[in-house]
């Protein structure tokens, strides 16, 4: 199907999510609103019986840390069921009052703390239930103390069912579910791609997943079923968990994108917005009323800079030529849209507050899919670069250890892990030199002297445990294990003459080899090392040379410990 056709398939689904029904279903058209300024929220009843003037229909444009009233009225002759409570969205308030009248004329008060409130199903909804309703009773005046936002008064309305009771919020509360389910599946990829690669994008991806998963839980009321959950408790973690998100976009950008698309000025602008955005989520997540509406206009307000710095690190990435910052464009478009929306409903006067969370579902599973597919390819990306990194290495390596003639090992190889390979048992050194090589080469040429010395390197690996290597010229060494180390050795010096006889042709006669040995059994030096035993082997090499060529020099050390008993004696 390919990544785009699964982008695609994403996109229909959350088009499909955007269409689903929203639990903010407009007042019936048996109720009318109205709203008022409440001068002293300390005692609303007293304003209420001096008989406010109302604003039809209700306006919130100048919200104040006061009190703000909502009156409905109710025609119970316009049809339809009677109101049982009182639903709206979650925004901090210090208290609830519900004012009915009786048909005395009289007005009955009933007060609920915001603590003491509970959440209900989608779109971070609350409800109380109504007092009953005696009859005549046709107006219901409610008084929001001390809000920090416009959001519980443009969204209350009455209702004869809570939310999440009707088919269609059951459909939606479903889809949501859904989602939540699909944008939580990445985060196993994160886990196997991490154990795999340890690069910070994938960690901050799935925080990004987690804080996306958690706002759906939230907002929808999926917990409820889990856990009781106060107002204050949801919008704190509503807010952090939402303050989270964007810190986590910002710091998965800077991480994501290849190191050469993004200058070191743009990332650390990149931190500098997370940490903003930080700050600005913790003042806002306390829900202070004491501050009024301040501190969420301080966090919507912060939307702003925080969003320019995201498309500019986008605008650059691509100007640059990145090839996975489509990926990001795709996934946070949708977002930043919602974003945008919410921060301009909040902060211009006059216009409704709105989330957008039908939007801001859509949005959440096409970046959940679209960045999910950008950390696999950026994965495989990173992956191949590093196998590819550390085969170079290991070839690199491999020929610095090794003769590019022969295809021996070179003293580079053999010296560093010396003291290694004489613990494992190579006890015995021999020295070969090739006898009268100079005249093979001045004769018949420098390639016919390559292909001797080829030859002989293939006489001395045929022993199993053996090391074979060249040290420079037509001078080898052989290290060897076992306590024949001398026959094998010997061997190998003769086999030369025969395999450079067989395969090597035109040369005028016999190419013979002389050699020096020294074995120093385990424990003789305890400390040997390689240039000394290597000096005591070319000492003998060069007698044997002395002593007329293709021969063999051999010397055994042995350590002489004076007897304990001796010693005793001698002491008495």
């Amino acid at each position: 199907m390919g990544r785009w056709g699964v982008l695609i398939a994403a996109v229909l689904a959350a088009l499909a999510a955007f269409a689903a029904p929203s639990a903010a279903r407009a007042d019936s058209a048996a109720v009318t609103r109205c709203s008022a300024a409440v001068p002293d929220r300390a005692d609303p009843g007293k304003w209420l019986a001096a008989g406010p003037r109302w604003t039809c229909p209700a306006d919130f444009s100048a919200l104040s840390h006061n009190a703000h009233a909502v009156r409905f009225r109710w025609d119970g002759q316009a049809g339809g069921e009677a109101p049982v409570m009182l639903v709206s969205r979650t925004a901090a308030f210090e208290s609830l009052t519900i004012f009915t009248r009786a048909a005395t004329g009289d007005w009955q008060a009933k007060t609920h703390r915001f603590s003491d409130i509970r959440p209900t199903y989608l779109e971070r909804s609350f409800a109380v239930p109504l007092p009953e309703l005696g009859p005549g009773a046709d107006e219901i005046v409610v008084v929001v103390a001390a809000p920090t936002q416009a959001i519980p008064l443009d969204y209350m309305r009455l209702a004869s069912e809570a939310p999440g009771a009707s088919q269609a919020d059951f459909a939606a509360l479903l889809l949501i579910a859904l989602v939540c389910g699909l944008i939580l599946t990445p985060l196993l990829f994160d886990f196997v791609f991490y154990r795999v690669l340890r690069e910070p994008f994938i960690l901050w991806h799935g925080v990004f997943v987690i804080c996306i998963a958690l706002q759906l839980t939230l907002t929808a009321g999926l917990f409820i079923p889990f856990t009781d959950m106060s107002l204050g408790t949801l919008r704190f973690m509503t807010v952090a968990s939402f303050g989270a998100m964007v810190v986590a976009s910002m710091m998965f950008i800077a991480s994501f994108v290849e190191k050469d698309m993004l200058g070191p000025r743009m990332r650390r602008l990149l931190l500098a917005g997370a940490a903003l955005e930080i700050a600005v989520t913790l003042l806002h997540a306390q829900g202070l009323t004491v501050f009024g509406p301040w501190p969420a206009r301080i966090f919507y307000g912060a939307g702003i800079p925080a969003a320019a710095i995201i498309v500019a690190a986008v605008y650059q990435a691509w100007r640059r030529g990145s090839r996975y910052v489509r990926y990001v464009i795709i996934g946070l478009t949708p977002l930043f849209l919602v974003a945008m929306a919410r921060v301009v409903s909040f902060l211009l006067p006059g216009i409704p507050t709105a989330d957008f969370n039908a939007l801001f579902h859509a949005g959440v599973l096409i970046e959940a899919i679209a960045t999910a597919l950008g950390v696999a390819s950026r994965f495989v990306q990173l992956k191949r670069e590093r196998d590819e990194a550390r085969s170079e290495a290991h070839t690199l390596e491999n020929l610095a250890g090794q003769d590019p003639l022969t295809g021996l090992f070179n003293r580079r190889a053999i010296e560093p892990r010396f003291g290694e390979l004489y613990k494992a048992g190579y006890e015995t050194i021999a020295l070969i030199d090739l006898d009268h090589f100079k005249r093979v080469n001045d004769t018949l040429g420098h390639a016919k002297g390559d292909e001797v010395l080829r030859a002989a390197a293939k006489a001395m690996k045929t022993e199993p445990h053996t090391l074979a290597a060249r040290i420079g010229g037509e001078e080898f060494m052989l290290l060897l294990q076992g306590e024949d180390g001398l026959e094998r050795a010997e061997h190998a010096r003769r086999a030369i003459t025969a395999r450079v006889a067989s395969e090597v042709a035109g040369l005028d006669g016999p190419v013979t080899a002389s050699m020096g040995v020294v074995c120093v059994p385990q424990g003789t030096l305890p400390r040997a090392r390689f240039a000394d035993l290597s000096a005591m082997a070319d000492k003998l090499l060069y007698e044997a040379k002395e002593q007329g060529r293709n021969r063999y020099r051999f010397e055994k050390l042995r350590g002489f410990e004076p007897r304990k008993r001796e010693r005793r004696r001698r002491a008495a």
